[in-house]
């Protein structure tokens, strides 16, 4: 039977479903249903890669006419039911291949009627509980509000409409809210990454083993924008900022680092980890710390992110803050003339909970 899993709850196991759904459609393609015919299978790849990108409001019959069948701009699906024809072979080939190949356990592809989006619904083993089959990339439904009887009242009435009046009001401003965010966070990674040609992922080879593994959050943000990323020790030879964006990643403070840059915060996540704290009168406090990242972004290099931390889960958590539209800290939003510093810092405590402070410079 069919059940729903949870929700990703990392970078990793988002990766983790998406290759299981590609190791599904291997099968698929494998198989006699679809051995017979390369065009329904290359049909079918070309719709669960565009969905597992998150490009869902491109699978338009005219739009997959023209990327997968390479027709032109004149292309009028009134007039050609080729994209029609070749995705109702697709789903009877489907539904063949699963009558005679049912999954053992896991991703099953099932493309919806009325439209070219495919479902990817989690099959059980034939042993576990069963449950039933609830689409992994389906949208999360409605709650449906309760039902507000007529009021026999003309008070109750006023009361009702009061009631939903300010329901709207706080459903407008959530969605202003999140909105809102939005624009924030991609404002944010636009700055950084918008026009480069590369990131550059930049560790030492004694942090590397210790730090890289958490980095598939900025991986992941620099794919969304087109821009591969590179791990290296070094740096690129004849690269300039124009052309690459760079996240420094380190225990200790960088070297050309200097007392006079006014930070905020200073992490040095060596051997007995200490953060230093530059107080609003300018004097300096310093505290042991666990679990710990630091992020900053100097305003005359704008494009390179230095990152401090103590640990892979660390700094795993601090690029999933900001990579995530929901998570991101909105008041590091800056005009990309602003001539400031600014500062993020992750502290997770000894519950797994972790809290984010932002700190930007005055001047």
């Amino acid at each position: 039977m069919a059940a729903a899993p949870p929700l990703p709850k990392s970078f990793e196991e988002s990766a983790r479903l998406r290759l299981d759904v590609e190791a599904e459609l291997e099968r698929a393609c494998a198989s006699p249903d679809f051995k017979t015919s390369r065009r329904s299978c290359q049909f079918l790849r070309y719709v669960v890669h565009v969905a597992l990108d998150g490009r869902e409001d491109s699978l338009k019959e005219r739009s997959i006419g023209m990327d997968l069948l390479c027709r032109d701009v004149s292309y009028d699906p009134s007039s050609d039911a080729t994209v029609r024809v070749r995705a109702n072979d697709v789903r009877k080939r489907l539904a063949s291949f699963y009558g005679s190949a049912p999954p053992p356990g896991g991703i099953r592809i099932a493309p919806a009627t009325g439209t070219y989006v495919p479902s990817f619904i989690y099959e059980a083993s034939p042993s576990g509980d069963a449950a039933s089959e609830t689409p992994i990339n389906a949208p999360t439904p409605l709650v449906r509000d309760s039902v507000i009887e007529r009021p026999k009242h003309r008070i109750r009435g006023l009361f009702g409409a009061g009631l939903m009046l300010l329901v709207c009001l706080v459903a407008v401003l959530l969605l202003w809210r999140k909105h809102q965010q939005q624009d924030d966070y991609l404002s944010f990674w636009d700055h950084i990454l918008a026009g480069k040609k590369i990131l550059l992922l930049s560790t030492s080879d004694q942090d590397r083993s210790r730090l890289a593994p958490g980095l598939f959050p900025v991986v992941w943000i620099a794919g969304k924008f087109g821009v591969p990323a590179v791990l290296t020790s070094g740096s690129l030879t004849g690269a300039t900022t124009a052309t690459f964006a760079k996240v420094r990643i380190s225990t200790t403070p960088p070297a050309e680092w200097s007392n006079g840059l006014g930070l905020h915060w200073i992490l040095n996540a060596s051997a007995t980890p200490g953060l230093t704290t530059r107080n609003p009168d300018g004097h300096l406090s310093s505290e042991s710390v666990t679990h710990t990242a630091l992020l900053t972004i100097l305003p005359d290099s704008p494009s390179i992110l230095y990152v401090q931390s103590t640990d892979e889960d660390a700094l795993r958590k601090i690029f999933e803050t900001l990579t995530l539209s929901a998570q991101f800290p909105g008041d590091l939003v800056r005009s990309p003339s602003e001539p400031i510093s600014l500062q993020v810092l992750l502290t997770v405590d000894s519950t797994g909970r972790s809290t984010v402070r932002t700190w930007k410079s005055t001047h």
